[in-house]
């Protein structure tokens, strides 16, 4: 159940379709939803320059 892909540090993502999405238990639709806002939370926190200058893409 759930895709998944590695990036080249190492980061892990989970893609759910739409299928997939609806066999999910209410409490792990919401764990999901709660750790992509705190992931989200966490990369805004570091501001724009931060975030992408590393990489030089903008």
């Amino acid at each position: 159940l759930g895709s998944t892909k590695e990036g080249k540090s190492g980061d892990v993502a989970v893609y759910f379709s739409p299928e997939e999405w609806v066999l999910l238990a209410g409490w792990q639709r919401e764990l999901y939803q709660e750790v992509m806002m705190d992931n989200h939370d966490l990369v805004a926190c570091l501001g724009e320059d931060t975030a992408w200058g590393h990489w030089g893409a903008r």
